[in-house]
This record gives structure tokens, C-alpha cells and sequence, in this order.
């Protein structure tokens, strides 16, 4: 089967926290794309917004609760849409950011399939990030990589409604694992996810648990 891969990332710049970095990505077969994506569009118009507003985890509020429930019920709803997120606690060692994305990718990319990998960039032109995710690609498949990899692309995130949710998930995973509380739409949110999950965001998921909707690795 072929798949799309959206990746996605947050990098904290502050000093005082204990996450470095949470990648994320999710997985979704290619011929369900435009179905999930059109399935974005109809929950934000529902809810009173433009169909190309873009779904951020720094908008999550308790007055946009009810737009982001709907959001995380879609993702729970199709059995074939994954997410895996991997929490990087420091800028080290020197290959830290490779490190966090790899172990992303590792487990999701099999050998029996193909796959698309979209990459959020804000600078869709930076070919050093191109290189590097294509490295982190390659590294991830090893032997395999030109037989089940067909092309590693940055795009614009408000483009693509996937690399949006897979935002919106990173987000939370990062929210919970730096111990903050203060938002309460922010923190039912989480609640619901981990609810339906029946995975902690904040610890890193068994092994019998990694193939589920959602699996988390901390570093």
C-alpha cells in the first residue's frame, strides 16, 4: 500500500523547560488523503471558520474546544490514520535532531509499503532542509529506501491539512511533557486524547502499544 507521511515538529527556544524538541508524525494511505483533508475543511466551517484557516495547538482554548474535540474524533474515528511522537528532553548530543526524528520515522516506515514524506517548512526553497530530512529518510529505511520511498518534499503547512493535525497532536504531547496546566481547553483536550488513546502522552509507550493510533517515545 501506498502512503503519505506528514511530518511535523516543535522546537522550544526557551531554557527553562525539559523538552528540547517533539517530532511527530502521522501516517495516512494516499488514497484516503483527500478524504480526510475534505473531512478538515467541513469541521472548520461547522464551526464558523474559513475552510483554509490553519489548525494550530497554539489556538487551542476553551471557546475553540468543541472545533478541536471534532478534530481529534475524526483522527480516532479512521483506523488507518497513525501518529508517533518522539520527545527530545535536550539539544544533545550533537545529532540530536536527527535522533528525534529517526526514531519517529523507524517504526513507521515498513518495507511492504510505499511512501510519500511531507515535511512542514516554513521555507519551502531550504534545500539544506530538504537534504537533511531526505538523510533522516534514508537513515530510517536503510536498504529499502529507494524501493519503498518515492520522494521526501517540504511544503507550506497551511497547505496541507494532515501536517495541521499532526501539529495539533504534537502540540499536545509537548503541552503535557513540559508540565504545563495553566490552559484548560488545552488540558481537556489532552484528557480526551489520552481517553481515547489509552496512552499516557507523557511517558514513553510499551512496545504492545506502538502499532496503535498513537505511540510516544521519549529520548
Amino acid at each position: 500500500m501506498e502512503y503519505s507521511i506528514f511530518c511535523n515538529q516543535n522546537i522550544n527556544v526557551e531554557e527553562d523547560t525539559n523538552v528540547a524538541m517533539v517530532a511527530g508524525v502521522i501516517a495516512c494511505p494516499k488514497e484516503k488523503v483527500d478524504m480526510i483533508n475534505q473531512a478538515i475543511y467541513e469541521i472548520k466551517v461547522r464551526h464558523g471558520l474559513s475552510s483554509t484557516a490553519e489548525i494550530k495547538w497554539t489556538k487551542v482554548s476553551e471557546s475553540k474546544y468543541d472545533m478541536y474535540k471534532d478534530l481529534i474524533d475524526l483522527f480516532f474515528d479512521n483506523a488507518f490514520i497513525s501518529f508517533r511522537a518522539t520527545v527530545a528532553k535536550e539539544k544533545k548530543p550533537k545529532n540530536w535532531y536527527k535522533r528525534t526524528y529517526y526514531m519517529t520515522l523507524r517504526d513507521m516506515l515498513e518495507v511492504n509499503n510505499e511512501y510519500k514524506v511531507y515535511v512542514a517548512d516554513k521555507d519551502i526553497n531550504d534545500e539544506k532542509q530538504l537534504l537533511r530530512m531526505s538523510n533522516i529518510v534514508h537513515t530510517a529505511t536503510g536498504y529499502f529506501y529507494e524501493d519503498i520511498v518515492k520522494g521526501v518534499q517540504l511544503v507550506d503547512p497551511q497547505q496541507f491539512p494532515l501536517i495541521q493535525l499532526a501539529d495539533l497532536l504534537i502540540g499536545a504531547v509537548a503541552y503535557v511533557n513540559k508540565g504545563l496546566v495553566a490552559n484548560s481547553g488545552k488540558m481537556k483536550l489532552i484528557n480526551y486524547i489520552e481517553e481515547l488513546s489509552g496512552v499516557s502522552l507523557n511517558k514513553t509507550t510499551p512496545k504492545v502499544q506502538v502499532k496503535n493510533k498513537i505511540s510516544v517515545f521519549k529520548l
